[in-house]
């Protein structure tokens, strides 16, 4: 029989991260289609974002410029997948054998997005800074910048 706490304390070790302390965060992620700045369409990606910073972002939005607009449960993000992209439990629904690849973040978007502890940390870092500021009343303009990282 499986030992799961083995399996977990694996991954925790791995990454130095439990996956409770993603609870409550999300990684939101669009396509900026800018046709103003005459610049191509570009991905904007904010991880470790908390649903009052995604309410927020969402409001500053110029959504007429906004596609595939996504939000992630960074708890989802953090799950182990195969080569394949498919989690333990999908293995099994499929009858596949189950062999550790990567987290899905980076299986989806690249080895940048791994969920580990020096990230999330400065992930978390950043997003108490942005929610003082929201708190001292700096709602308007250029003023709320969140922290994204953009691929081309």
């Amino acid at each position: 029989m499986r030992d799961v706490n083995k399996e977990k304390n694996f991954y925790e070790i791995k990454y130095g991260v439990s996956p409770w302390e993603l609870t409550g965060l999300f990684f939101m992620e669009y396509r900026d289609n800018n046709p103003d700045t005459g610049q191509l369409s570009r991905w904007v990606r904010s991880p470790c974002m908390n649903a009052r910073a995604i309410d927020i972002a969402k409001q500053q939005m110029d959504w007429s410029n906004v596609d595939n607009f996504t939000i992630w449960s960074m708890e989802d993000l953090f799950q182990p997948v195969d080569r394949h992209g498919f989690t333990e439990f999908e293995c099994q629904t499929r009858n596949m054998e189950f062999s550790f690849w990567s987290q899905k973040s980076e299986y989806m978007f690249g080895d940048k997005y791994q969920i580990n502890r020096d990230t999330l940390c400065s992930q978390k870092r950043r997003a108490r800074k942005e929610t003082k500021r929201l708190k001292e009343g700096l709602r308007a303009g250029d003023e709320v910048v969140f922290h994204r990282y953009e691929v081309a």
